[in-house]
């Protein structure tokens, strides 16, 4: 039924492709609703969990312009800035420093492709440094729990000890 309205009396569907009979569907027959576009409006506003990789969050927002745009909603570039900004703002991993340096930037280098620059660049700086410090702790506390390891062998009442007094029954106790 959606399709047998693109039909034509003597070629039939042969001057339709896929993308004109979808593209047809998609505006002929899909009744979006205020609703869905309230709906669509708000997941623009995604919010970043600040868990997740920015590359991730960038993602997010981009899909959901898309969908608003495919739809009819404005979605413009300044304000998918501006969201992304409020978040990274919002997520209390950027110093103040940081964040003064994006804010005195000229106007016309706010714009979305500097954003995930910069923000990415910054994030992926310090997720690194993060994972190194933590490497590093960890490697300090393993090697603690091995130095506490060869303590505990070496005290006279751990098991290890009794076994070295031990003798075999063929003779006297030895030390092994």
């Amino acid at each position: 039924m959606y399709v047998e309205e693109l039909d034509e009396d003597y070629v039939g569907y042969s001057n339709q492709t896929i993308k004109t009979i979808l593209t047809h569907i998609k505006d002929n027959w899909c009744i979006i609703t205020t609703l869905e576009k309230k709906q669509a409006a708000e997941n623009f506003r995604v919010q970043w969990d600040a868990t997740s990789h920015t590359t991730k969050y960038m993602r997010q927002l981009d899909k959901q312009q898309r969908l608003c745009r495919d739809i009819g909603i404005p979605a413009p570039d300044l304000n998918k800035v501006q969201y992304y900004v409020e978040n990274m703002y919002a997520s209390e991993m950027f110093d103040e420093k940081e964040m003064n340096a994006w804010e005195n930037k000229p106007s016309a280098e706010k714009d979305w492709v500097n954003a995930k620059t910069y923000f990415g660049d910054l994030y992926r700086s310090k997720r690194k440094y993060m994972e190194e410090r933590e490497a590093g702790a960890n490697g300090f506390e393993s090697a603690n729990s091995i130095s506490q390891g060869t303590r505990t062998i070496n005290q006279p009442n751990s098991s290890l000890s009794s076994v070295r007094s031990m003798g075999t029954s063929n003779g006297p106790p030895r030390s092994v």
